[in-house]
């Protein structure tokens, strides 16, 4: 990551944000010379003091450090865990004898593979149940 290409999006209000390989975001806090340093875009609301540097070189902008871990999920990591618990609904649909904690270790044990945060509160057991009871339904009417 540190080294590569600086990539940009646009957020809601329009503004440049930096966004890393993980798809986090950050925010322009400072330029000095080459470098320009960022601050989480998170930092406010889920008290995330991630910090950027990025480093302008014959034009070219790269990242040159990612400081301090973050306190959220990344936007890859949220698509991640939907993509596992659309896979374990699914798979609720078709065996109807898996129970709901059976399905969400399996949902646990397969995003705790990954190497990015996870952020658990998006694998509720009375949600993820909802979903499964649902897709039953479906599957079995």
């Amino acid at each position: 990551m540190e080294g590569s290409l600086a990539k940009f999006v646009l957020s809601q209000m329009k503004t440049e944000l930096l966004q890393d390989n993980h798809k986090f975001t950050y925010r322009r806090k400072q330029v000095k010379g080459t470098k320009i340093y960022w601050m989480c875009s998170q930092k406010k609301a889920k008290k995330c003091y991630a910090r950027a540097t990025t480093e302008v070189k014959d034009g070219v902008q790269r990242i040159v450090s990612i400081l301090g871990p973050h306190t959220h999920s990344s936007e890859l990591m949220r698509k991640k865990v939907k993509e596992v618990e659309k896979e374990a609904i699914q798979n609720a649909a078709r065996n109807p004898t898996l129970s709901t904690r059976v399905v969400l270790a399996e949902v646990a044990t397969k995003l705790q593979t990954d190497s990015m945060a996870v952020d658990t509160s998006s694998s509720k057991s009375d949600t993820l149940s909802k979903a499964m009871f649902n897709g039953r339904k479906e599957h079995w009417t």
